[in-house]
């Protein structure tokens, strides 16, 4: 029974024999219906408020009304006091889209007073979402989300007084953990995206994506490895090619080794290493697609002396790889060096050497499987031409040395110089045109 207006309700008729049983108990309950009070109270604005005091034994009183909306209908609002924190208003409001949202304002004796939302969604279930006080920030609002196929998502609104706001969102994956997203202004750039992303073989692998203004969003990944540390990989978008994959890779015995995966519109991708090394600096290496060919490998090699030298593995159809290296001479410029399978003899050494006087020699040590290794040297002259010479084991008397030599009168001239052990003779041939 409840007390209207400050008035106690009439107490109900009952028979003397149950009245001479439960005379204490209808005394009890006199005086718990005394405490209880119901006003019904008018607007002006919204019509009559109903308000309940309602006792209880653990924590005290606690107010109820029940207002009505002209828009939604009646709310439902109770002052609940807390012997901890002081007094908790909850509201439950209807909404006409969603059904009923329960609302609380709870106090903080550390920070303040917390704003706390139940919503339900037709599609997904209840939200919970609050708006925390921070003393060092300002409010920080929280929401937590199901998601029918993954669980719950926690999310975060945080303020930042340098930057903004930034979004935090704790995100379940069912095979891997929680994956932790924060998407960060940037004054500079714009937003940042940041993933902490758990893997089951490696540990946590960070994802940023990166607005650039120049050329647009890059991807960069931090990876853990347990045999190496981190690996940091970065996907870059340029405007005329696409992307560019770049990885910085530690190597516990050199340093880091940086890997370029960079297309081209002609003939694919092509692979660039940055390699340290401890004892000449660092060297390039370039795997380049060719499309007729395969594969070529090019390698710019620091040496101390000298420079850069230039190496070049060369697929050839029919024979295999041809090794090419350019080499710098402080003396005398670049030598070409070049080595050649032959399917039938084995492997061609030649060699393009210049001559600040006369120009270009090719050098040739060609492999002969009956006597061994033959070197010719094309070398030129300014006045006559070309002279080819020819140093050629003999394996019965040693080396022959012969000269072709072209004569501007008579044609070419063809000389032998046998070398023996202890007899030099010289047998010379002439032929005409």
């Amino acid at each position: 029974m409840y007390q209207v207006k400050g008035q106690k309700a009439p107490a109900p008729t009952r028979g003397l024999k149950d009245a001479d049983e439960g005379e204490d108990e209808e005394e009890e309950d006199d005086k718990e219906e005394a405490d209880s009070v119901a006003d019904l109270i008018p607007r002006n604005d919204i019509g009559y408020v109903l308000t309940h005091l309602i006792p209880r034994n653990d924590i005290g009183y606690v107010l109820a009304d029940l207002i009505p909306r002209n828009d939604i209908g009646y709310v439902l609002a109770l002052l609940i006091p807390r012997n901890d924190i002081g007094y908790v208003l909850a509201d439950l409001i209807p909404r006409n889209d969603i059904g009923y949202v329960l609302a609380y304002l709870i106090p903080r004796n550390d920070i303040g007073y917390v704003f706390a939302d139940l919503i339900p969604r037709n599609d997904i279930g209840y939200v919970f979402a609050d708006l925390i006080p921070r003393n060092d920030i300002g409010y920080v609002l929280s929401h937590l989300i199901p998601r029918n196929d993954i669980g719950y998502v926690l999310t975060h609104l945080i303020p930042r007084n340098d930057i903004g706001y930034v979004l935090t969102d704790l995100i379940p994956r069912n095979d891997k953990g929680y994956v932790l997203a924060h998407l960060i202004p940037r004054n500079d750039i714009g937003y940042v995206l940041a993933l902490l992303i758990p893997r089951n073989d490696i540990g946590y692998v960070l994802a940023l994506l990166i607005p650039r203004n120049d050329i647009g969003y890059v991807l960069t990944h931090l990876i853990p490895r347990n045999d190496i540390g981190y690996v940091l990989a970065l996907l870059i978008p340029h405007n005329d090619i696409g992307y560019v994959l770049a990885l910085l890779i530690p190597h516990n015995g050199i340093g880091y080794v940086l890997a370029l995966l960079i297309p081209h519109n002609d003939i694919g991708y092509v692979l660039a290493l940055l390699i340290p090394r401890n004892d000449i600096g660092y060297v390039l290496a370039l795997l380049i697609p060719r499309n007729d060919i395969g594969y070529v490998l090019a390698l710019l090699i620091p040496h101390n002396g000298i420079g850069y030298v230039l190496a070049l593995l060369i697929p050839h159809n029919d024979i295999g790889y041809v090794l090419a290296l350019l080499i710098p001479r402080n003396d005398i410029g670049y030598v070409l060096a070049l080595l050649i399978p032959r399917n039938d003899i084995g492997y061609v050494l030649a060699l393009l050497l210049p001559r600040n006087d006369i120009g270009y020699v090719l050098a040739l040590l060609i492999p002969r499987n009956d006597i061994g290794y033959v070197l010719a040297l094309l070398i030129p002259h300014n006045d006559i031409g070309y002279v080819l010479t020819l140093l050629i084991p003999r394996n019965d008397i040693g080396y022959v040395l012969t000269h072709l030599i072209p004569r501007n009168d008579i044609g070419y001239v063809l000389t032998h110089l046998i070398l023996h052990i202890d007899l030099y003779f010289l047998d010379k041939q002439h032929y005409s045109k």
